[in-house]
């Protein structure tokens, strides 16, 4: 099996999708990195990552799933597609939110 086909064939999470820490890295031997893909039974929901690419549940839940993921994947194609950081006009302080 082939690595990128990991995250997909099993129950893995990522839980922090943002454009800086999920690109192909040419200079590496293996290209991809999945160090940081976590068992979906994982119980630690300590919260962490880029804000505007954390679904924004996740802040009153404190509950990752792969539905957050696919958020994120959603901002990175958001970023993608207009050359813009998702919610550049917001400023991004956590005090707010909690």
């Amino acid at each position: 099996m082939r690595q990128e086909e990991i995250y997909i064939s099993k129950k893995f999470m990522h839980r922090d999708f943002h454009s800086r820490n999920i690109l192909y890295d040419l200079g590496s031997r293996d290209g991809w990195n999945f160090n940081r893909l976590f068992i979906i039974e994982w119980k630690n929901n300590e919260i962490y990552g880029v804000i505007p690419y954390i679904v924004p549940e996740i802040f009153k839940e404190s509950k990752f799933s792969q539905k957050a993921d696919t958020y994120g994947f959603g901002m990175i194609m958001w970023e993608l597609t207009t050359s813009c950081k998702p919610f550049t006009n917001v400023k991004h302080d956590i005090h707010p939110i909690m």
